[in-house]
């Protein structure tokens, strides 16, 4: 059974006017008993990115809590009908606020459910899955830059810089259909192992270099050695849950 050792959250505005970016449990509220993580980025330029992120935190909360999904990992069909439920809300809150129509959010989702955890992700946040400080496996983006680094026409060094790098091409959109949501089962898990859900903002400044520093430090206090990295220097709003596992069936 997979277990939650210690949890580490950011939820910070970074230098933007406003902060965008909403995570869930809400940033002070999660115990280690939880079992549904999600960290989402409302879309910059698009009117309303803050609502349309909060409320695919709030209402994939809700949906889980009263669907509660079946032993084993998350299928397809649950996390299809979850973020039909999800758009539901969002197209709901944009015919009371027309200034809403285009609102759009990205999504990271982890879902801790006995021997597994489910992971699901759309749009540039990021999924990742750490072991002695080295990336075992990450999310693929949904974004231009990625698109351009697959195809070998850029590097992921130049990408971090590229000017179009915040342009995703996937989203949830309170004025689209349902997206195409990757998932993942993350089926291999150790005691120490790290599972890490972020905005591209904390991408800003934490490379996997840096990345590997802060979980292999003695320091327990990783909130501040992210902080160390990011505070008064990331530009973009930045937002995380870190979360230090256990796995008591070995």
């Amino acid at each position: 059974m997979i277990s939650i050792e210690q949890i580490t959250f950011l939820n910070e505005i970074g230098q933007r006017s406003q902060l965008e970016d909403t995570i869930y449990p809400a940033p002070g509220k999660a115990t280690l008993s939880d079992k549904l993580f999600l960290v989402c980025d409302g879309v910059g330029g698009e009117n309303m990115g803050e609502e349309a992120s909060r409320i695919a935190c709030e209402e994939f909360g809700s949906f889980f809590e009263h669907n509660p999904p079946a032993r084993g990992p998350l299928t397809d069909e649950y996390i299809r009908e979850a973020q039909i439920y999800v758009l539901q809300q969002m197209g709901r809150f944009a015919n009371e606020h027309p200034e809403a129509q285009r609102m759009t959010t990205t999504l990271t989702l982890a879902y801790l459910n006995g021997n597994s955890i489910s992971v699901a992700w759309c749009g540039d946040s990021r999924v990742y899955h750490l072991r002695g400080g080295k990336v075992l496996w990450r999310s693929a983006d949904h974004s231009l830059v990625e698109n351009l680094v697959r195809h070998g026409d850029i590097t992921e060094e130049e990408a971090r810089k590229h000017p179009q790098r915040n342009i995703i091409t996937r989203g949830l959109s309170a004025s689209g259909s349902p997206s195409d949501i990757d998932s993942y089962v993350i089926r291999d898990i150790q005691d120490g192992d790290y599972i890490m859900l972020c905005t591209d903002g904390v991408l800003e400044q934490i490379d996997e270099k840096r990345l590997k520093e802060i979980v292999l430090s003695y320091n327990r206090n990783k909130m501040s050695l992210f902080m160390e990295y990011c505070e008064g220097i990331t530009t973009d709003n930045y937002s995380l849950y870190l979360l230090k596992l256990n796995n008591n069936s070995h």
